[in-house]
């Protein structure tokens, strides 16, 4: 009988190779976790950004009277929201958008603490400060329900607008 030798891989030097193709793989899957996760913030901010021209005519159809002379904006008693895409913008007492579905939360106030209406009698124009936060919304543990996320959990987005009178 001949001695043939066989050219297979030994048991330790397949071990090692499935230790580095692990390895590997783990190192792969880290990098593009990470890319989706950023990839995901960045789509979120675009939409917040969008949110703002809508906001701005929310503000509009709003009106001065309700804003500004009733003292909306500075007590606090206006807040938006908009859903998930950010192509809806209503009042958060108004149920066009369910609780399930409001994701960003949209802050006006007056722009200076004072309160005041900058420009003069004839012009009537207030300056806004608009904070848009998000997520607002998130469904809770049974699924089911929807629970309000802690400001300081949310991120978000400033611009200042203004309104005429």
């Amino acid at each position: 009988m001949m001695n043939e030798k066989k050219n297979a891989f030994t048991l330790i030097e397949s071990v090692i190779a499935l230790g580095v193709l692990g390895v590997t793989v783990a190192i792969i899957l880290g990098v593009f976790s990470k890319n989706i996760a950023r990839t995901r913030a960045v789509e979120e901010r675009l939409i917040a950004h969008s949110v703002i021209g809508q906001t701005q005519a929310a503000l509009v159809q709003i009106g001065w009277e309700i804003l500004v002379e009733r003292g909306g904006l500075a007590n606090g008693e206006i807040k938006l929201v908009a859903n998930v895409e950010g192509s809806f913008v209503a009042r958060s007492t108004d149920s066009s958008i369910p609780a399930a579905e409001q994701y960003f939360l949209i802050t006006p106030e007056f722009y200076n603490e004072s309160g005041h209406v900058y420009g003069n009698d004839l012009l009537g124009v207030a300056m806004i400060r608009v904070l848009v936060s998000w997520p607002y919304r998130a469904p809770d543990s049974d699924g089911v329900t929807f629970r309000e996320i802690a400001p300081e959990e949310r991120r978000t987005l400033e611009f200042i607008t203004s309104i005429r009178q």
